[in-house]
Parts: C-alpha cells; structure tokens; sequence
C-alpha cells in the first residue's frame, strides 16, 4: 500500500481491510499486523487505532511487578515501543480526536500509558 502506482488496488484494500476491522478480533489483528507500518495504520484507521493499540498495553494488574523491577519494564519494551510510538504519532497528528478515543473507548487509558511516559519516546 506504499505504493501511489495502483490507486483503485490501494483504495480496495483499505476497504478490505476496514471490513475485516469489524469482525470481532479484527480490528485488534490488523492493527498488531500494521504496528511497524503506522503510515499504513493511519490511512486505514486514522484516529480510531487508539483503542486497539491501548488494548495492547499491559493489564494495570501487571504494573506493579513490572515498576518494581526497572530492569524487566526496559527488558520487555521492546513490544510496547512500537505501541506507544504508533500513539504517539497519532496523538500528534489527531490531537483532540485521538484524545476523544481514548477518553470514549477505552478505560484507564491514561494508567495504563502513565509508566510509559518519557520525552525520549515522544511521549
């Protein structure tokens, strides 16, 4: 979908990909499938993938283990790097938007991100 040489293909496969989006899981699985593409997941979804990426953090019950030991919060970024990134970035661009998604479709969006927060990230 990097590609501007075939419109109509393009504009099919976000179509496609907007269905799929409303099975049950398929929303959650074609963001994790785009979450190293997020220009892709911005032109399919836009503003809306705050709430499956929120999904993606860890449950608030697994914080307090994780902030007790830096070491295996920094150890296990790895997956949620690309998460808060893809936030990150839709935050910047969506602003108000993203922050309405967060605040009507999610719960404890802002614990759940909270230990995640750092400038070094865009965050």
């Amino acid at each position: 979908m990097e590609d501007d040489g075939f419109p109509d293909l393009r504009n099919n496969l976000k179509v496609a990909l907007t269905n799929v989006a409303e099975l049950p899981r398929g929303f959650a699985e074609i963001t994790r499938q785009l979450l190293t593409k997020i220009a892709i997941l911005d032109e399919v979804f836009g503003a809306r993938a705050v709430k499956p990426l929120h999904n993606f953090l860890p449950k608030l019950s697994e914080y307090d283990a994780m902030l007790e030991n830096c070491a295996k919060l920094h150890s296990d970024w790895a997956p949620w790097s690309q998460v808060i990134d893809a936030l990150a970035f839709l935050f910047q661009k969506y602003k108000e938007e993203a922050a309405q998604v967060a605040i009507d479709e999610t719960i404890n969006f802002s614990e759940k991100l909270a230990p995640f927060i750092n400038p070094k990230y865009g965050v």
